[in-house]
């Protein structure tokens, strides 16, 4: 007698956002649908909400920025309570004197630990201090955040340093020439 035996893998999405009564849901299947599991083997596709604490950090490529150019940062954020892919809605807010001047968001998907990159281009920032924070939004009404400062050059700024640049090599050039024909 053969007895054949039955492994099903179920896959299962990530949870949502925790809904107005902290309940979350998600899709779970079959990946041989032709499998021999039961539906009672089946993971669970619906839960209250669970206690989720967010680490975040957030660190800018460089702390001055020119106008014409993107603002680049690495995010690090690190789901410390449970290990279930769950979405996070992640928000970018560029401030300057606590008014928002930039704002935008995204979903991801995480569990346990996210690391990457994030680019912001064609923000036409004015010359001056701003803030920039990331805030994570997730679980029972919860949220996380991280805060960094940066400070855009004026184009009379940047003009003054190339002149600052251009007299440096003119006098590096004299001073040789004078030092050679001596």
């Amino acid at each position: 007698v053969i007895k054949e035996i039955c492994e099903n893998e179920w896959i299962c999405g990530s949870w949502s956002f925790c809904s107005d009564d902290f309940t979350q849901t998600r899709v779970c299947y079959l990946k041989n649908p032709e499998g021999c599991a039961p539906e009672s083997e089946k993971p669970i596709e619906f839960r209250s909400c669970p206690d989720i604490l967010f680490d975040s950090v957030l660190e800018l490529n460089t702390k001055k920025v020119f106008p014409w150019n993107e603002l680049s940062f690495e995010v690090n954020l690190a789901e410390v309570n449970t290990s279930d892919l769950v979405d996070i809605k992640i928000i970018y807010r560029i401030s300057k004197n606590n008014i928002i001047v930039y704002e935008e968001s995204e979903t991801r998907a995480i569990q346990s630990e996210l690391k990457y990159k994030k680019e912001i281009s064609g923000l036409d920032l004015l010359p001056g201090e701003y803030s920039l924070a990331v805030i994570i939004e997730y679980g029972k009404n919860q949220t996380a955040s991280a805060e960094q400062y940066f400070t855009v050059f004026s184009s009379t700024t940047v003009t003054i340093y190339a002149l600052i640049i251009v007299l440096a090599i003119i006098l590096i050039f004299v001073t040789y020439n004078w030092y050679k024909s001596r």
